[in-house]
């Protein structure tokens, strides 16, 4: 259901956590019905918050349109260096099988840079610290993956690495 307008009140705060906390739940049930309130909230997001609630729940229930969605955030987004944090988290605490391999390629994503401490953080920061499943994988690829990136990245910013 969807407000008026958006509006930085605490009742309407309290209805889009509930709403959005629905939708997570919802994520989870038939993936057709899923995917498709997924997809409208997001295309009928009027705010950030409304629209990343609808790419979580998509990346968390693995929904098939998860990747098309993603996409159009980036295609959107993808100059805007703090409004991508939030994306590099969503994909960096993926419960997808293939977690590993899509932060390894982000590392070359056109919005991320070693550089920069937040996009250092919102990729391997998250995948280090919220997706525990993948970092502790059994082969240790998830801590090989955290040594070659703080290893580069204490070439660049020693203090910011040790942390």
């Amino acid at each position: 259901n969807k407000l008026d307008a958006y509006r930085v009140e605490h009742a309407d705060i309290g209805k889009r956590s509930l709403r959005n906390t629905c939708l997570r739940y919802l994520a989870f049930g038939e993936a057709e019905l899923a995917n498709t309130l997924v997809s409208k909230q997001y295309h009928e997001a009027d705010n950030m918050t409304d629209a990343l609630a609808a790419l979580a729940a998509s990346v968390a229930a693995e929904l098939p349109g998860r990747d098309a969605l993603m996409q159009e955030y980036d295609d959107k987004w993808h100059q805007d260096g703090l409004v991508m944090d939030k994306w590099f988290i969503l994909q960096a605490t993926s419960p997808a099988a293939d977690v590993l391999s899509k932060v390894r390629s982000l590392l070359k994503h056109r919005s991320f840079t070693m550089s920069n401490p937040n996009r250092v953080r919102s990729l391997i920061g998250a995948f280090a610290s919220s997706n525990p499943a993948a970092f502790h994988a059994e082969d240790g690829s998830g801590y090989q993956v955290l040594v070659e990136m703080l290893t580069a990245f204490n070439r660049r910013n020693p203090p910011v690495a040790s942390r």
